[in-house]
């Protein structure tokens, strides 16, 4: 019953310490091919409808967010232009890190190499043509490499979308690479560790006690 008890509560120490793995103090700096790869919740937008959008940029180092400036390097930028027929929301950016690289002294907020997701909405007009339409835009960044800081670079964006009436079906993609834990789902890990946790500390100290004594077979 011991180890069965510390097992379940080691589990959730694991997952923790994988979790801060991904964002790591000390980065390993690695150069994928720029560009930009756009995916969308649905296969088609109905007119009048809403589509869940994502827009990521796979840099060649790591990049900082207009969510947290830093002061000599311009941060990942996203122009969408205005397209007949479409109304694009607010741009969601994700949130950096601190880290710390071998020719700056202070720590900067950035983010990690190869994966910059942008989310964001778009909304067809209930009069937007049927069939398939193109929003264009660019993409501007300045990447961090061990080297430094490169030259400002700009990324064409490709955002193709096909538009059905309104009553027709449609069918969610199967690479949409985005996921948000539910509120409710946060709340209850949040709970299930504030019961456990005592009962973790309760029990070590017998069972650190019976492993010493070769009990706890």
């Amino acid at each position: 019953m011991w180890r069965e008890l510390i097992a379940v509560l080691l589990v959730g120490v694991t997952l923790h310490a994988q979790t801060k793995a991904t964002n790591p103090d000390t980065p390993k700096l690695e150069k994928p091919v720029p560009r930009v790869e756009t995916y969308q919740r649905y296969t088609q937008v109905r007119r009048g409808a809403t589509q869940d959008v994502g827009i990521v940029l796979v840099a060649d180092g790591f990049v900082t967010s207009p969510r947290s400036p830093v002061t000599g390097i311009t941060p990942v930028s996203l122009e969408l232009d205005p397209t007949s027929g479409f109304t694009v929301s607010k741009l969601n950016y994700p949130k950096p890190f601190a880290m710390k690289f071998p020719f700056r002294r202070d720590q900067v907020q950035a983010h990690g190499a190869g994966w910059f997701p942008i989310e964001t909405k778009i909304k067809a007009d209930a009069s937007v043509p049927l069939g398939d339409h193109l929003i264009s835009g660019k993409l501007k960044y300045q990447a961090i490499t061990k080297d430094g800081i490169g030259s400002i670079q700009e990324l064409p964006v490709l955002l193709p979308v096909t538009v059905v009436d309104r009553g027709a079906q449609v069918a969610k993609t199967t690479n949409w690479p985005f996921y948000h834990m539910p509120a409710a789902e946060i709340v209850g890990i949040i709970i299930l560790c504030i019961v456990l946790l005592p009962i973790f500390l309760v029990v070590l100290p017998f069972y650190m006690i019976c492993m010493a004594q070769g009990k706890c077979d």
